[in-house]
């Protein structure tokens, strides 16, 4: 069961994200991107990671899964995309959660195939079956190397605005850590405009929402190494 995976451990992360090395990254952080509608969370947070070419890259699609937005992002021109997960491909059990709806019968087959193109050894995208645990995700995000875009139950962030029973599919943006005070400051793109998208959520809560029945605890990390990067992209994502 997906359940039974283990999490990874702080050795793995350092050896998946090379987190000793020391190399120039590219500019990141650019402005908050705001979602245009009530699905395009991904692609925004593409653009919060990329600007403009993250735009250029990205089509607008209306069931965007995390494989999808790897995608996007290596579209954009990153060479060095890790997705953190606990089901590889798309787990059947979804097909029942009224968020997937009519889209997941149509998904199913284009999900699949692209987690085989990413387990092809080419691929810019490298899939971990694994689960992430608050405090690597810290170390990851505070090294600077990466940026970390996570898939979370929409509901856990904000339980007191919602109104919905049911699973909220939602990607935000990573920002920064306190290890200290044990909180993460994310990037909304469905957030306050005055605040630019930027909350702080206790580790606690991140994971409640990031563990979700719905999200896979798909943590998205994407590699801001100069070397990892194609000045020539973007190319178009369909």
């Amino acid at each position: 069961m997906d359940d039974d995976v283990p999490c990874m451990t702080s050795e793995e992360a350092r050896e998946t994200f090379d987190l000793g090395a020391s190399s120039p990254v590219i500019a990141t952080r650019v402005a908050w991107t705001r979602q245009t509608s009530e699905w395009d969370c991904a692609r925004a947070c593409a653009a919060c990671v990329l600007g403009r070419r993250a735009l250029d890259a990205a089509r607008r699609r209306r069931s965007t899964w995390t494989i999808d937005l790897a995608g996007i992002f290596t579209a954009a021109g990153a060479r060095g995309v890790v997705l953190v997960t606990k089901t590889m491909g798309v787990d059947p059990r979804l097909a029942e959660d009224a968020f997937y709806g009519d889209d997941y019968l149509r998904d199913v087959a284009r999900v699949n195939a692209a987690f085989r193109r990413a387990a092809a050894l080419d691929s810019p995208v490298r899939v971990v079956r694994r689960r992430g645990r608050a405090g690597d995700i810290a170390v990851i995000v505070l090294n600077g190397a990466h940026a970390c875009v996570a898939l979370v139950d929409r509901r856990g962030l904000s339980p007191r605005e919602t109104k919905s029973e049911g699973f909220e599919g939602h990607y935000v943006v990573v920002e920064d850590a306190n290890v200290d005070a044990k909180t993460f400051t994310l990037i909304d793109p469905a957030g306050d405009a005055r605040t630019k998208g930027r909350k702080i959520v206790t580790w606690s809560c991140f994971d409640d929402a990031r563990r979700a029945f719905g999200t896979d605890e798909d943590l998205l990390f994407v590699s801001l190494r100069a070397k990892d990067f194609d000045v020539d992209a973007p190319r178009r994502f369909a």
